[in-house]
């Protein structure tokens, strides 16, 4: 099960860098590099993942041009916020920091356990994700 969760984290960081991402899924285009940090785990509401009676309280953020403490802090918020779609995979928006497009994947109870938000363009993104850091 641990597994899973930790396959959860890295998809969820790897869809959101694409979506970062100048050029067709590339880190790097021209001189354009997106520079990713990851967090430490935290703790934060528990969390149920999808299909399964994995339960945890740990969480895991990345940012990229943001303050861990800032995506931490997000992640605790969104991790207690119930998403209006509720089904496995469904993508929510969810109202995160002024400026920011943010979305959010249910847990198995519907709450906000992983996600990204994002502001800006190619060359100058802001943005964090969160996921289960189990």
């Amino acid at each position: 099960m641990r597994l899973t969760a930790l396959f959860f984290l890295v998809a969820t960081a790897a869809v959101t860098l694409l979506a970062f991402a100048p050029g067709k899924g590339s880190a790097q285009s021209g001189s354009v590099v997106v520079p990713i940090k990851q967090c430490g785990t935290f703790t934060g509401p528990t969390w149920q993942f999808p299909g399964t009676s994995l339960t945890s309280n740990k969480y895991g953020a990345y940012v990229i041009r943001y303050s861990c403490v800032k995506a931490e802090k997000w992640a605790r918020k969104f991790g207690a916020m119930t998403v209006p779609n509720k089904k496995m995979g469904a993508s929510n928006h969810v109202k995160g920091p002024a400026g920011f497009t943010c979305l959010a994947n249910p847990d198995a109870r519907g709450h906000a356990f992983a996600g990204s938000c994002k502001k800006g363009s190619v060359g100058t993104t802001v943005g964090f994700g969160w996921g289960s850091g189990h």
